[in-house]
């Protein structure tokens, strides 16, 4: 009898694992459990791979397009318009031949990968991992990243998307948000229960500390006078990273602005070319391409205060962003800041204020025009910010602290597949088990 290893599918549509602190985190606090973990991503080449501190866990990439708008990669022979042809005959028709009928009969018919559960990470997550959890009779969970409305959709493929999601959601055997405010507006969005709804803020796994780093200093040429003020992760309308760097030269010159993107060179959009042009290399700098998880944990350490900024008005649609509006606990940004240590700067917005003010560990402020004075009121307490930073990661958004009794709660949703596991297991497996 073919020995089967109990094994948790994870379902992340996205390319750069390696940014993802908080599922690599959630990944290992499972195989500390004794799971297999089995990380499906939307992969991209020129993203750093995942590193992992346990052999239990794997990322599977793009195999082949288990996300409903996976890239599809174009041989070189498939030139012109026969390039368009492939592409459609690909993610139009085979593909989703491929998940509908022989991904699942795979898994269902060979059993080897002895899954026990499925995890949809955001809306085309869910969509992934619900046919599979169905096929294989495991429970479904569904751990929500952004907050996505029907009155916000912009087209008949938005509003199919999330209507699937409600459908699947439905289905979960438990859901993760980050904070009791997303919880509240996911649960009236999506018809469900509040009490299955468990809370996990965005944050990575391990204790908090400060720590120094010179990286963006030798990096980017920085003067080891100056104070550094970091603002990292992608940049779109609703970071105000425009509006920040504009704000920069009016600073005292001891301060210099890093705008660390995790998107390459290559790939800005127009927003991001905008802020480029802004940054005059002296006041402010821009720094691009995506780093390993090591040079990222230094680009943050190397900082001497963090700016998480979020916009709720949409100057597209002229009407506020609700997944803005209800910010709560899913900055991963500003975890990652108080992780190192760093006093922080927000602005007034749901959740990162009442955690700032609560903690005394930063400021948060209305306007960027606001920037330069923050910063001086927090140099002049610097040192208790940093300590309160500390203590306010350890206390409220550690991964560890908060998945703990997320994962108590799958397990014993899982128990019935688990037991399928273990009875085909062996008897060295069952006692680890």
């Amino acid at each position: 009898m073919t020995k089967i290893q109990p094994r948790i599918a994870i379902f992340y549509p996205f390319p750069g694992l390696a940014g993802a602190h908080y599922l690599r985190g959630a990944a290992e606090l499972m195989a500390e459990r004794g799971y297999q973990v089995d990380i499906y991503t939307q992969g991209r080449e020129r993203y750093p791979s995942a590193l992992f501190r346990t052999g239990a866990i794997r990322e599977i990439v793009d195999h082949p397009g288990v996300v409903e708008d996976a890239p599809v990669r174009v041989p070189a022979w498939a030139d012109g318009v026969l390039r368009r042809y492939y592409r459609g005959l690909v993610a139009r028709i085979l593909r989703p031949a491929w998940r509908r009928f022989v991904f699942p009969r795979q898994l269902r018919k060979k059993r080897t990968a002895g899954y026990v559960c499925a995890v949809g990470m955001d809306d085309r997550g869910i969509i992934a991992a619900g046919p599979i959890a169905n096929v294989l009779n495991i429970p479904l969970v569904y751990w929500n990243l952004e907050l996505r409305f029907l009155d916000e959709a912009t087209d008949s493929a938005a509003v199919r998307r999330k209507r699937q999601e409600i459908r699947w959601c439905k289905q979960a055997v438990l859901t993760i948000s980050q904070d009791r405010w997303r919880a509240k507006a996911l649960a009236e969005e999506n018809g469900l229960d509040e009490t299955q709804i468990a809370l996990v803020p965005i944050a990575s796994l391990g204790a908090a500390q400060r720590r120094r780093s010179n990286y963006l200093r030798a990096r980017l040429g920085i003067a080891q006078g100056r104070k550094i003020v970091l603002c990292t992760g992608g940049f779109a309308w609703w970071t105000h990273t425009l509006e920040i760097v504009r704000a920069a030269p009016t600073w005292p010159m001891d301060y210099v602005l890093v705008v660390h993107s995790l998107t390459r060179k290559t790939d800005v959009t127009d927003y991001m070319k905008l802020v480029t042009d802004s940054a005059d290399g002296v006041h402010s700098i821009v720094s691009f391409d995506p780093v390993s998880s090591e040079d990222y944990q230094n680009v943050v350490d190397s900082a001497d205060i963090g700016l998480a900024w979020y916009h709720i008005w949409d100057p597209v649609s002229h009407r506020l962003n609700k997944n803005m509006l209800f910010m709560g606990h899913s900055s991963g940004k500003l975890a990652d800041y108080l992780k190192s240590g760093l006093p922080v700067v927000v602005n007034k917005s749901l959740g990162p204020s009442e955690l700032i003010e609560e903690y005394r560990c930063g400021i948060s402020v209305q306007e960027p025009g606001q920037l330069g004075t923050a910063l001086r009121r927090i140099l002049d307490e610097y040192d208790s910010c940093a300590a309160n930073a500390v203590r306010c990661f350890n206390e409220r958004l550690e991964l560890r602290r908060n998945f703990t009794k997320v994962l108590d709660r799958i397990e014993a949703a899982i128990q019935p597949a688990l037991q399928r596991v273990r009875s085909d297991a062996s008897p060295a497996m069952r006692v680890h088990l």
